[in-house]
């Protein structure tokens, strides 16, 4: 391939892009992707439908069209030096919508091949499944399709996702899309040519319709810190593994981080067992900055490396992001799920069925809840056995290689 350029908001990224031989190149836009009037309406707001919508109007939808003018810009920048002697092919997070309106129909350079790599539970609609976001398992009767169509239709007319699709539309119409648009959540899925898909097709519910350029690529792999600074208590998780006890890990994402949501009532149902040592990682502050009193079997970071961490780790407590639960599957570590927002409901809806957790599906669950949750974890074979299996699973995928074999498969076409 002639040249590789990387995209992205956050210039801190930028040295780790360039040492692999790729250039960085700034979203236009990203300045103004929010005016402090936004960014204090949306700071003031509780977590929730609401808060999400506006940062997705907001942020993501909104943004499409500076986005769509710096891939012009490179598209442009291509041709002019290569012609069409090399093939244009764009890489990229399939929830990136700077290409969407190339890809459905807009005046502008589009790529000979857009490959999109799927971060999430599949987003796009079947005739198989419920909705995603829905937070439900697939119907089994025989009317499931009829089922599935009308809670999809359902929930195209409430008000979160009939507001996003409006703001959608009148984005790529301004930068002349024609008629029909699909929703944001098809087009994550449906435009690109190829569907690199994170995870192995037993953490997805079977679709009978699932395109055939849609390809499972496992999860990625570890990166690790070259010499990653460990918190001065790590000796305490290594003599509890050692003394066989239960370490059970809770986390908060990086958006919703709220520690009252999730970690605080693990700490609180979790407190009275000395058989368990509890691992909080807070990941957007130092200290739980509450009254609470931290239980003696507790220990507090910011942040731990999950690559150190999980192999450590019995059980894992977690709100269910779909990057965290891949790495927890690939080393096969069964999950307590507590999520609502995003794509969290999906992946821990999914997780549940597929026998490796348990979902509480609720953004602040009970202590009670989640005790009998750790619990059940704990004296039930059935989630360690299941997670174990699914790690080999894992084991039979290469991401990168994955990658790397779609890329020449298009260069030898």
């Amino acid at each position: 391939m002639a040249c590789m350029s990387a995209f992205g908001h956050l210039e801190k990224f930028k040295d780790a892009i360039e040492s692999i031989g790729a250039k960085f190149v700034p979203l236009d836009g990203s300045e103004r992707m929010m005016s402090e009037e936004d960014m204090a309406t949306f700071m003031s707001m509780p977590a929730g439908l609401d808060t999400e919508a506006f940062a997705i109007k907001n942020v993501f939808l909104k943004a499409i069209p500076d986005h769509h003018r710096t891939m012009q810009r490179v598209f442009r920048g291509f041709r002019e030096k290569y012609g069409t002697e090399q093939p244009l092919i764009f890489l990229y997070d399939s929830s990136f919508l700077g290409v969407a309106p190339v890809l459905l129909g807009a005046p502008g350079i589009r790529p000979d091949h857009a490959i999109g790599i799927g971060l999430s539970p599949f987003t796009f609609a079947s005739d198989d499944t419920m909705p995603f976001r829905s937070g439900f398992q697939p119907d089994v009767s025989s009317k499931s399709r009829e089922i599935h169509q009308r809670a999809l239709n359902d929930q195209k007319e409430e008000p979160f996702f009939k507001d996003i699709h409006t703001v959608f539309l009148e984005v790529l119409k301004s930068m002349g899309v024609q008629p029909p648009v699909p929703s944001m959540w098809d087009a994550f899925g449906l435009l690109p040519d190829r569907l690199l898909q994170l995870g192995i097709p037993e953490f997805e519910y079977p679709r009978s319709d699932l395109r055939p350029n849609v390809k499972f690529i496992g999860a990625l792999p570890s990166v690790g810190l070259s010499e990653p600074a460990l918190p001065p208590w790590w000796d305490d998780v290594l003599a509890a593994k050692k003394n066989n006890k239960v370490v059970v890990a809770v986390s908060s994402g990086s958006v919703d981080n709220n520690p009252e949501d999730l970690i605080i009532p693990t700490l609180k149902a979790l407190k009275d067992r000395e058989d368990i040592l509890v691992i909080a990682t807070l990941v957007a502050s130092e200290n739980l900055g509450s009254d609470l009193d931290i239980p003696s079997n507790a220990r507090i970071a910011k942040f731990v490396p999950f690559d150190i961490l999980l192999p450590h780790v019995s059980i894992l407590v977690s709100n269910g992001g779909y990057g965290t639960v891949q790495q927890a599957l690939r080393i096969g570590v069964p999950m307590v799920l507590a999520g609502v927002g995003q794509d969290k409901a999906q992946t821990s809806a999914i997780a549940d069925w597929a026998g490796v957790a348990i979902n509480l599906a609720a953004r602040r669950p009970a202590e009670a809840g989640i005790k009998r949750a750790v619990v059940e974890i704990i004296k039930n074979p059935k989630y360690r056995e299941k997670a174990a299996e699914f790690a080999l699973k894992y084991r039979e995928y290469d991401a990168l290689e994955a990658v790397y074999t779609t890329l020449q498969e298009i260069l030898s076409e």
